[in-house]
């Protein structure tokens, strides 16, 4: 039986579009273009921001104040949003005095806390349903003194932490959704959750050792694996990889370390060769991002991990910006296009003197030839499918 020409013609542009995936999935990129985030002062370059977040859609949440070299003017941090084409909005403090953005999901519901006010103890764990919207409060104990969000998925889920004076650190469970909902899992802190719900965070055991332990939720089972005898989760993806750093791997023979794990099978991440190193996110094409420190220096370095080989992100900024003196300091997230967000920094020259301002940054990533070819051959073949489709019409 033979296929009519209009089905093959479909037919090799969905094989192309599937090659295409699989080509810009595989691929690391030939480099990634670099961006620095604005701060809440539009006539000053030197102000401090930081990026936290990123969806699929390129909206990116974190802090940001304004001129460092004014302290009156940069006292207060707020929370601050960034659209796709790097305009930035304040969130603000719901009243508050300062506030922070951890994360943002793909429908734009952002997470975050507020500080009540500069005289008041603890800070309060916020949503906002939108860029645009105020935030609300999460719910929380009567005798609570304190609670953070920390991460937030597509179907609102939220998760983080609450205590108070009387009672230690809880992990907690929100709903974007149901803001007078709240669910409570234990002695920890909950640090991420993935859109099929597995959440993940760091617990301890009453009455065990008073190390952290890495916990795993599914669903409402806890599945944690036994990573060692104390171990910091950071995040999850949707295929249940799970990031973090072992503060004492001896049990598995090796010491302190970076790790991936997925199914109870830990795999050791590498490091610059410094003392300290953390994993922060992870995309659902398994690449995490970070920082890292190298042997012999105090200083951060952003990194990507693609497999357990490390990277030191700044080896893609361009000479010119290196010049500058520009240093990417620490990575904290990554979407599943590859664009990561963090928090670079640059000295500036003030009074005579040298100060350093830290900014929020998105790198890019730059296809390979190949995948560009791909692209543009997908699109060719799914623009004449089309025409022929016009033109039979």
């Amino acid at each position: 039986m033979s296929l009519p020409i209009t089905r093959i013609s479909r037919l090799t542009a969905m094989l192309l579009g599937g090659l295409l995936a699989a080509q810009v999935h595989a691929a690391l990129p030939s480099g990634y273009s670099f961006a620095a985030l604005g701060s809440l002062d539009p006539s000053s370059t030197s102000g401090h921001s930081v990026a936290y977040g990123i969806n699929v859609l390129g909206q990116v949440v974190g802090q940001a104040n304004g001129n460092v070299l004014d302290p009156q003017a940069a006292s207060r941090n707020l929370a601050v949003a960034w659209s796709a084409d790097g305009v930035i909005r304040s969130l603000g403090a719901a009243g508050g005095s300062d506030s922070a953005a951890t994360d943002i999901n793909d429908r734009g519901q952002i997470v975050g806390t507020v500080v009540p006010d500069f005289s008041a103890p603890g800070v309060s764990a916020v949503v906002w349903q939108s860029a645009t919207s105020e935030a609300v409060v999460l719910a929380r104990r009567p005798d609570s003194l304190t609670s953070e969000a920390t991460a937030i998925n597509n179907a609102g889920v939220i998760v983080g932490s609450q205590a108070g004076a009387s009672f230690p650190k809880q992990m907690t469970v929100w709903d974007a959704n149901n803001l007078s909902a709240q669910t409570t899992l234990g002695v920890g802190a909950l640090t991420g959750v993935s859109h099929t719900g597995v959440i993940v965070g760091n617990s301890i055991v009453p009455g065990g050792s008073s190390d952290w332990q890495a916990y795993v939720n599914a669903n409402g089972v806890d599945v944690s694996p036994k990573l060692a005898s104390a171990a910091v989760v950071n995040g999850v993806n949707d295929h249940g990889q799970i990031i973090g750093q072992a503060t004492n791997g001896v049990s598995l023979g090796l010491g302190n370390f970076p790790f991936m794990a997925k199914d109870g099978v830990v795999t050791q991440l590498g490091t610059l060769g410094g003392e300290f190193t953390s994993p922060n996110a992870i995309n659902n094409l398994g690449q995490v991002v970070g920082v890292s420190r190298r042997a012999g220096s105090g200083a951060r370095y952003a990194a990507l991990w693609d497999g357990a080989q490390i990277i030191d992100l700044n080896t893609y900024l361009d000479p010119s910006l290196a010049a500058e003196g520009w240093l990417l300091q620490e990575a904290y997230d990554i979407n599943d296009s590859g664009v990561i967000v963090g928090e670079a920094s640059k000295s500036v020259e003030f009074n005579g003197g040298t100060v350093f301002i830290t900014r929020a940054f998105v790198l890019t990533p730059v296809p390979e030839a190949s995948t560009v070819i791909m692209m543009s051959l997908g699109i060719l073949v799914i623009a004449a499918v089309r025409m022929r489709a016009v033109a039979k019409a």
